[in-house]
């Protein structure tokens, strides 16, 4: 008897450890995959996010350009000069203007007009150097000149890659040459890390393509351009070939990649962006995620085994026992886990520590009373009403709650609610278990706002312009934008210095939240510059919108900078056209605006 007794506690005893180690290797590969799919995740996140930014950044830049050259152009005698070949006379009409392009863009390096038959005619930044056939190894010159077409993009010359927006000469339909910018690669980098602060950028080209033997060696590529020298001393543990990495580097995770190309302006991909980019944070959660389930394996499976194979032994103790540990396990849930149960009206019938902890009620305070206690005013009535619509009908609901604490600060948390039954199958109320999500909250809240102004980013405006199209298009229901610049901004950073800029960025953002609906989106769109959408509204009411801010800002003390002035590009949206199109009728509407005298709105 005792020794069949002791075979059966043997194999007991190896049927609990065979079943944990089952469960650890479970939770061990569901874990590492859920890890592995999350880091995926972050890094598609980024690259789409990183290609978005790019792709606008260049089409501004192209914009912007393109159209200072039109305007150089336009300037009086400019085109005479061409045609007739005077030199002099066009370095004097353009050097104003080329000073002051040079003096607002450190990285703006030429400006480089051509004969129509490929000869230099003059560059600007070297006016005694002319008379050279560009044919010979600027292609964009040649094809601008033939095709006679507005060209734009990477080009390599005797002096390395540029990006170049090159535009044909033609005056009374005689073509009389061409005439480009030139930007550095640095350029770039400079205003990918203006738009994404916490993201490292690099530029790296092939080794067949670049000429430059100083730079430093990735693979089979150079590293031509390095944003604060961030990758240097890194380069050799760089794999070019893997769709990412994740390196540690002075304490810190950051996921690197390589897996976006610019192109040259025959659409030829040229140039690797390199881009860093801090996970740390993101990684440790992950982490802790993995740790907490394993954690709560290893002690469930831990009572598990204690609570049979002590009950094994001991029948008559182990009521005892059991009760004990349930009682443990009850606590531990209580403490740690945020569960709330209630009846059919939605009055709370029981509420866990961790709920009154996070909560700040006490359980007196809870019991008795309904949900709409800790409700946030953020939260929309529909999604109380979706929810009560699924556990009405014995179903299952999951979704995110932002609540507010007592003392009226808020929490966000990922809930799962169930109807519960009686031993009749009977419901008799609702169980909620939820997980506090608040600084998972934080961090999407964070990515989606300026750091210095606390209003929407670019990438959020860009996200919230492509929803508020879609809807537009759906619903026939009109919509509008506003772009807001600064005037002579420059001149407040040159003269107080960036500080004292920096609080204008600041005031000028709160008087414009301060001024607009609820419903409208308002957020920096980049430097000095601010865009409002306003959903549901036309043109005509956006311009009367536009011209109270206008004097708001008119109007207010500045202090330091005193008195400041802004201009306003007004537009409504045409159903069917893209982002594109109405970003740059707005953006035309405001450079109108700046054009003819500054401190007005117009409406285009």
């Amino acid at each position: 008897m005792n020794t069949s007794y002791k075979n059966l506690n043997i194999k007991i005893f190896v049927y609990i450890l065979t079943l944990g180690f089952i469960m650890f290797a479970i939770i061990s590969y569901i874990s590492y995959k859920d890890y592995q799919l999350k880091i995926d995740n972050r890094f598609n996140e980024l690259s789409k996010s990183l290609g978005h930014i790019i792709k606008a950044e260049e089409q501004r830049i192209v914009q912007l350009y393109r159209s200072r050259l039109i305007k150089n152009l336009k300037s009086y005698g400019v085109t005479e000069a061409l045609k007739n070949q005077d030199r002099k006379r066009l370095y004097n009409l353009i050097k104003p203007r080329y000073d002051e392009l040079r003096k607002e863009n450190d990285n703006f390096v030429n400006m480089h007009f051509h004969t129509k038959d490929d000869i230099s005619f003059l560059r600007m930044h070297k006016p005694d150097k002319y008379g050279d056939d560009l044919s010979k190894y600027r292609d964009i010159v040649v094809d601008t000149n033939c095709q006679k077409k507005f060209f734009s993009g990477f080009e390599n010359g005797r002096f390395g890659y540029y990006y170049r927006i090159i535009l044909p000469v033609i005056k009374n339909n005689e073509h009389l040459g061409s005439v480009e910018f030139g930007l550095t690669l640095g350029y770039f980098t400079q205003n990918l890390k203006r738009l994404m602060p916490d993201t490292n950028f690099g530029l790296v080209m092939n080794t067949q393509v670049d000429t430059n033997k100083k730079s430093v060696l990735i693979d089979d590529h150079k590293l031509i351009i390095d944003y604060n020298s961030f990758f240097q001393p890194i380069a050799k543990k760089i794999d070019l070939n893997e769709k990412y990495q994740l390196l540690e580097i002075k304490g810190r995770s950051y996921l690197i990649s390589s897996n976006i190309y610019m192109r040259d302006y025959k659409g030829n991909d040229i140039i690797k962006i390199l881009f860093a980019t801090d996970i740390t944070d993101y990684k440790k959660e992950l982490i802790n995620q993995f740790l907490f389930l394993l954690i709560l394996g290893i002690f469930t499976y831990a009572i598990s085994f204690i609570i049979i194979n002590f009950g094994f032994q001991q029948y008559i103790r182990s009521i005892k026992s059991q009760s004990k540990k349930l009682k443990e396990y009850t606590d531990i849930i209580d403490e740690y886990v945020i569960v709330s149960s209630t009846d059919l009206k939605g009055n709370i019938t029981y509420a866990s520590d961790a709920f009154c902890k996070i909560s700040g009620y006490t359980k007196k305070e809870l019991l008795g009373r309904s949900h709409n206690l800790i409700r946030h005013p953020d939260m929309s009535k529909s999604t109380f009403k979706k929810m009560w619509n699924t556990i009405t009908h014995q179903m299952i609901w999951k979704g995110e709650f932002k609540n507010r604490k007592k003392d009226g600060g808020y929490y966000w948390v990922d809930a799962v609610i169930s109807p519960t039954y009686d031993e009749n199958n009977q419901v008799t109320g609702y169980m909620a278990i939820r997980n506090d999500i608040t600084d998972k909250k934080t961090i999407e809240e964070i990515s989606q706002k300026d750091k210095l102004t606390q209003i929407y980013n670019r990438l959020k405006l860009d996200n919230e312009l492509e929803k508020e199209i879609t809807r537009t298009n759906r619903y026939k229901t009109p919509f509008s934008m506003i772009l807001i610049d600064i005037d002579k901004f420059k001149s407040v950073n040159d003269t107080y210095g960036h500080q004292v800029g920096d609080i204008v960025l600041v005031n000028t953002a709160k008087i414009l939240l301060s001024n607009i609906r609820k419903t409208d989106i308002l957020g920096r769109w980049g430097g000095e510059e601010f865009l409002i959408i306003c959903p549901n509204t036309t043109g005509q009411n956006s311009k009367i919108l536009a011209e109270n801010l206008r004097e708001k800002l008119e109007n207010f003390d500045f202090e330091v900078a005193g008195t400041q002035t802004a201009s306003f590009g007004v537009t409504e949206f045409n159903p069917g056209e893209d982002n594109k199109s109405v970003l740059k009728r707005c953006d035309d509407a405001l450079y109108k605006a700046k054009e003819t005298g500054r401190n007005k709105v117009i409406l285009k």
